[in-house]
């Protein structure tokens, strides 16, 4: 399916329905997430951003650290960056393991703490808002 097929296609989703919220949607190209994200404003769930944050990698919570020794509830409850495994131990994300992912298919990504991680970060918002705004006058049309 070509991209122009499947941005009418979606543009023809957008205008006909009410949704409530969107789940499950990968493997997009970034112009068709802006659609999507300005189609369905307001919409739970349709709102992704230019990038996001991944860690690839988790460590165990240092032992010097208070939520190591904090009771689970209080730990799941307050701090929900800290998971407790299956086995009772307690992981974190890895800072080194960080990558800013680009919203879109081939968009790419970038170590967080690369010299370049905010060059590329600040250039692909503005492309991103470029995008988005392509988009609502694409709607804006369709709808008349």
């Amino acid at each position: 399916m070509t991209l122009a097929l499947r941005r009418f296609l979606f543009l023809r989703l957008l205008l006909r329905r009410k949704h409530r919220d969107v789940r499950a949607i990968r493997d997009l190209e970034a112009p068709e997430y802006a659609l999507l994200e300005e189609g369905l404003k307001g919409v739970e769930g349709a709102s992704w951003g230019s990038y996001r944050l991944v860690a690839h990698a988790r460590m165990s919570v240092p032992s010097d650290d208070i939520r190591s020794r904090l009771p689970a509830d209080v730990v799941r409850s307050r701090h929900p960056e800290v998971l407790i495994e299956y086995d009772g131990r307690r992981t974190i994300e890895d800072p080194e393991s960080r990558w800013l992912e680009f919203t879109g298919k081939g968009a790419g990504r970038v170590k967080q703490g690369s010299p370049q991680a905010a060059k590329k970060r600040c250039a692909y918002e503005e492309r991103y808002e470029l995008m988005k705004r392509d988009a609502r006058a694409l709607i804006e049309r369709q709808r008349g």
